[in-house]
């Protein structure tokens, strides 16, 4: 199994390919006892982040890490998938914008996509 780091990299590029847009990863190591990574991106689409949840679920399963838990729907504009290390939230431009996940995590490192 590869490292945190490594997997969190893979998925932020996994994503660019797939065209999620705004692709950030928060390296929340030691302040969160959930978890040691968030993804977060925004989807074109419903059907687009219908697609990238099913698809990031299967493709990080063959990596080493099972799903934990799913939560939300591609109809309700957000979904979180949660692989325990990482959890990745795929937003639609609106939900996105009102959660503003990343301001919560404003003083933590972060990586963003290409």
């Amino acid at each position: 199994m590869i490292n945190h780091t490594e997997i969190t990299q893979k998925v932020m590029s996994y994503l660019d390919e797939k065209q999620a847009r705004d692709v950030m990863g928060i390296d929340v190591q030691g302040v969160n006892s959930e978890t040691d990574y968030i993804l977060i991106c925004t989807g074109r689409n419903k059907r687009h982040l219908q697609a990238l949840a099913g698809e990031l679920e299967e493709w990080v399963h063959k990596l080493g890490y099972p799903l934990r838990a799913r939560e939300g729907t591609a109809e309700s504009g957000w979904v979180l998938l949660d692989f325990n290390d990482l959890i990745i939230h795929l937003f639609d431009e609106d939900q996105r914008e009102y959660y503003s996940i990343e301001r919560l995590w404003k003083d933590r490192p972060v990586a963003t996509g290409s």
